[in-house]
């Protein structure tokens, strides 16, 4: 493994939501969890039916700051099963997921990527140990922009983002993210790649990065603090690459970075300290 450490400051990367110049808008007009084609509104879990039938890239749009409530439990999750890509502009709403044991949002198709600006996730209480509380992915990209996830419960085995990248192409982008408060880990995946950039990964009651064959991990001008079962962690087969920018990872329980069988691990002008298996080195 090649370890190296520079006082040079690496260009940010200039992550976007991507602009799906023929999508198809769809605007959510009523904020009760129901599903009524004969009502002339529009609940965002119809919207998330809609965009999963229609067969083209879509953008659902929310009420500015609205707060969804997720009350059918039987329907559970807002689940979007079509291949084309799908935008979530939240304009500063909250979609707060009231039944136990259930995801906020699942993109489970293998093909779509989805992204998401301005827009507030959290949970309740109880239920069956969860992958992806907040956000469960297979494949693709998921970019999360100006997002919160918090209160959020996997049932401490699971995490709020989490995916499946056996099949390659998993690709985690965040950017002014907030993932504080949580039960479980912040995010986990196998055989994937994620890149956090000012962003904030606090309090989660187990880790806030345990990433498999996670590669690349990238973290710059990133905070992670107060995670009860250590910082940021991946592991690789002699070719994951682990890169901290201006990055601050301190107060963890645990080890504050690790990266098992990785073949380069770059620090720059970054605070590891503090932590439960760390010494201090900043």
């Amino acid at each position: 493994m090649t370890m190296l450490s520079t006082r040079v400051v690496a260009t940010a990367l200039l992550l976007a939501l991507p602009v799906l110049s023929h999508a198809v808008v769809i605007n959510v007009t009523t904020t009760v969890d129901v599903l009524d084609g004969a009502d002339g509104l529009t609940s965002l879990r119809e919207a998330f039916q809609t965009a999963s039938a229609n067969s083209t890239a879509d953008e659902i749009v929310l009420a500015a700051l609205a707060v969804y409530d997720l009350s059918d439990c039987v329907e559970g999750d807002l689940d979007h099963t079509a291949s084309d890509p799908l935008v979530i502009t939240g304009n500063d709403a909250t979609v707060a997921q009231g039944c136990a044991g259930e995801r906020v949002i699942d993109n489970n198709n293998p093909g779509s990527d989805l992204s998401i600006d301005d827009l507030t996730l959290n949970g309740t209480p109880g239920g069956a140990a969860l992958s992806g509380a907040a956000i469960y992915t297979y494949n693709g990209l998921t970019a999360l922009t100006n997002v919160t996830m918090t209160g959020l419960f996997s049932g401490g085995s699971g995490a709020m983002l989490e995916g499946d990248g056996l099949d390659g192409g998993l690709v985690y982008e965040l950017t002014n993210v907030t993932i504080d408060g949580n039960e479980g880990s912040g995010i986990s995946t196998d055989f994937g790649s994620v890149t956090i950039i000012d962003s904030t990964i606090t309090d989660q009651t187990s880790a806030s990065v345990s990433l498999t064959d996670g590669n690349p991990l990238i973290i710059q001008n990133s905070i992670v603090t107060g995670n009860g079962a250590g910082g940021v962690r991946t592991t690789g087969q002699g070719s994951t690459v682990l890169a901290l920018t201006d990055a601050v990872i301190t107060g963890n329980d645990g080890t504050g970075v690790n990266c098992f069988g990785c073949s380069t691990v770059t620090v720059t002008d970054s605070t590891i300290s503090g932590n439960g298996l760390d010494p201090d080195t900043s």
